[in-house]
């Protein structure tokens, strides 16, 4: 019966993003999805990080908003929550910060300089797991 109702939920994982609109990010980032997302594996074995993997499920998943929301951190307008929190929001600067030093002191310098000239929709996208031909 396991076998059964994990068999359902792949096929339902792999089939409802293809046409939910809600994916279009997610589909954009993953476009040959044909197992699950690696966060559902993780919620699968650690229930304890089921929580965790569902936000960063929804930062993947979420579409940008037809209307401008005003950040509750930082007072200004987005309309896409993940690129103005990776990208622009300034509670995040720290952490952008620590990011890119990361990125210094670990990476290649072809992959540094390569993240730090790409324009940033594309920065986001990877950050949220597109393919990346240098990683």
């Amino acid at each position: 019966m396991n076998k059964s109702i994990s068999s359902k939920e792949i096929s339902t994982f792999t089939e409802v993003p293809k046409y939910d609109p809600d994916f279009k990010r997610f589909i954009r980032i993953h476009p040959d999805i044909t197992c699950p997302f690696s966060y559902w594996y993780v919620a699968r074995n650690h229930p304890y990080m089921l929580d965790k993997c569902i936000k960063a499920s929804k930062v993947i998943a979420h579409p940008p908003q037809d209307d401008n929301i005003l950040c509750e951190h930082c007072g200004r307008f987005f309309q896409d929550a993940a690129y103005h929190y990776i990208t622009q929001c300034s509670s995040t600067n720290e952490h952008r910060d620590r990011f890119w030093d990361k990125i210094h002191n670990s990476m290649s310098v072809e992959l540094a300089a390569y993240l730090l000239n790409i324009e940033d929709h594309q920065l986001v996208v990877i950050i949220l797991g597109a393919p990346c031909d240098l990683l």
